[in-house]
């Protein structure tokens, strides 16, 4: 896993970088949520304001991903979904 360290500016920001923005597939105007654990770590998602751009955004992660185990059954199992979502 790779490690990124950025720091905090005055107004409070920390820039995420161009190759994790890349990776993950955000882009600029995508929201982020963030999440707080109970060991005072961050976990930062994008945010999907409803289940068919979630569901879209994991499809397309498996299209991207060739390792994934059963990547075409989940694929599947997910184009259904966003199917009965849009009915």
């Amino acid at each position: 896993m790779a490690m990124f360290t950025r720091k905090i500016d005055d107004l409070g920001r920390v820039s995420i970088p161009k190759e994790v923005r890349k990776m993950l597939g955000w882009n600029s105007q995508d929201e982020i949520a963030m999440e707080f654990t109970q060991d005072n770590k961050i976990i930062l998602s994008k945010y999907f304001p409803d289940y068919e751009s979630y569901l879209i955004h994991v499809r397309d992660l498996l299209i991207a991903d060739q390792e994934i185990e059963n990547r075409d059954e989940k694929i599947t199992a997910i184009q259904t979904a966003i199917n009965t979502l849009r009915e």
